[in-house]
């Protein structure tokens, strides 16, 4: 049904939750980057703040978690080796802060190969083979797709307000 009642911290104004409906439960709305009224959700608002945003003096935006992956925020832990190269959230803030954004991003990496071709020679039809190996050496062909990411399923995400 729609009605969570008290399940943990999904009672807690702010929280996001995981949702396996394609429908708003009542006391939750969509995490889509909506611009929301500060007055209509003043618990809201006293909790995110502006974090995600705002259009106006009036109004601020919720999170927008469609399509994304969530990160723990690192709050100084030192785990994110780009935590100072986070963007925007959406008011200007970058840094270590609740909200900021990164860009996907795959490991800077390489893949040396050497390759040996080994040749077999018959000798006459004896069944006796000689072998010789030309070496070669250079880095691999792309390969992949579109991005770097997990395996995964959909679901949507919802703020308690």
């Amino acid at each position: 049904g729609s009605d969570w009642g008290s399940i943990g911290s999904a009672t807690l104004t702010g929280s996001i939750v995981a949702y396996t409906a394609n429908t708003l439960p009542s006391g939750y709305l969509e995490c889509d980057g909506a611009s929301i009224s500060r007055t209509d959700f003043a618990a809201l608002f006293a909790v995110i703040s502006d974090d995600f945003g705002s259009v106006d003096g009036s109004t601020f935006n919720l999170p927008d978690l469609r399509g994304e992956f969530i990160r723990g925020w690192d709050h100084g832990a030192t785990n994110d080796p780009d935590v100072l190269d986070r963007t925007d959230r959406g008011d200007g803030v970058t840094d270590d802060r609740i909200g900021t954004k990164q860009a996907s991003e795959l490991k800077s990496h390489t893949h040396a190969h050497h390759l040996q071709s080994i040749r077999c020679l018959n000798n006459n039809g004896t069944g006796i083979f000689s072998i010789a190996a030309d070496a070669t050496s250079g880095t691999t062909q792309a390969t992949g797709g579109n991005e770097t990411r997990p395996r995964n399923v959909y679901m949507m995400y919802l703020i308690k307000y």
